[in-house]
């Protein structure tokens, strides 16, 4: 007599025990997160790759390992000098106790080094802020040029080229002028630096001096780009609604970071993970969105940390349509 139904191989039932455990669950508390793709059939819903960031994304589209660089501060810790030798580290993570002031002429050039890296580090095209305290004998602006350099001061990449800041304001005290840049990708060599150079501009019609302060009261800093808005994409390829959240499993390494917040770049941003020293409310799984029919949505991240390092999340992708059948895919997230 034939056999109408049979049990399940036991890796099989795992899993299905697995998706009618998270079906019937209001919250994921810890699970471990294997890419099931080679025995179950291909999923309706696919990651792919993104526009930033580097990411490896697993034959069937169930699961990905993507990496991006945090954004640290470089906060001003000592007069800059006014020459690329000797190569001096002015800058340091955290605001000095101590603070100062000094003169940059007109024609003269002052220099920011970031601490030294000790590995070699991408840093993606974003936005970098200078949020520069300072004064002019007149108002004008300096000129901004961020590269990256090997450990004798070789240029390596050029990041912002000769760009303008915020006018100055004609003062002899300390006013803060924030200014974006958007730069291009580069690479820190192991043992590198980054250094931003900025420059009174020559000519009579320009300040004969810009007077920059820093330290405790006025800090002068830096900013490397924090925020990726498309670091993967979800894709629904099928005619059905999936209704989709994200929650976080693991961290490893991550009390470095202040600020590490993951969201759903769609329409109505939904914040889906958020933590960090700097984090006042901590959230570990995101209320759901929907995605609809043949559409894409984007996962976005924003991160900065407070030193040098790598931290690595492992987050779950939970997806669940109109029809009821639950899938669940693994990210690997590394944050250096």
């Amino acid at each position: 007599m034939r056999r109408l139904f049979s049990w399940p191989s036991p890796l099989l039932s795992l899993v299905l025990f697995t998706l009618i455990y998270l079906a019937a669950s209001a919250s994921v508390y810890e699970i471990t997160i294997t890419d099931v793709s080679s025995i179950v059939q291909s999923p309706s819903v696919v990651l792919q790759q993104g526009n930033i960031g580097s990411s490896s994304i697993s034959q069937l589209g169930s699961s990905a390992t993507t990496s991006i660089t945090a954004g640290l501060v470089f906060y001003e810790n000592a007069n800059m000098p006014t020459s690329q030798t000797p190569l001096i580290v002015d800058t340091t993570f955290a605001v000095p106790s101590s603070s100062g002031s000094f003169a940059i002429n007109r024609g003269s050039t002052g220099y920011l080094w970031s601490p030294q890296y000790t590995v070699a580090t991408t840093l993606y095209a974003g936005d970098w802020i200078l949020d520069l305290w300072a004064g002019a004998k007149k108002a004008g602006s300096m000129y901004v040029t961020i590269q990256t350099v090997n450990s004798t001061g070789a240029i390596i990449s050029t990041i912002v080229n000769n760009q303008p800041t915020a006018t100055i304001p004609q003062s002899n005290v300390a006013n803060e002028v924030i200014t974006t840049f958007h730069g291009s990708s580069g690479i820190v060599p192991a043992n590198g630096y980054i250094r931003l150079a900025i420059t009174a501009p020559t000519g009579p019609s320009n300040p004969q001096s810009f007077k920059i302060f820093w330290g405790n009261g006025h800090p002068t800093n830096f900013r490397s780009p924090s925020t990726y808005n498309y670091i993967l994409k979800v894709y629904n390829p099928t005619s059905s609604t999936w209704h989709i959240n994200l929650g976080l499993i693991t961290t490893t390494d991550s009390t470095r970071l202040t600020n590490l917040t993951v969201w759903f770049n769609s329409t109505s941003v939904s914040k889906q993970i958020s933590i960090g020293s700097a984090v006042s409310t901590m959230i570990t799984t995101g209320s759901p969105i929907s995605l609809a029919p043949s559409s894409t949505v984007y996962i976005a991240v924003n991160a900065t940390a407070s030193s040098f390092g790598v931290s690595t999340l492992t987050i779950y992708l939970l997806l669940n349509s109109s029809n009821g059948p639950y899938s669940i895919y693994g990210i690997t997230l590394n944050v250096g």
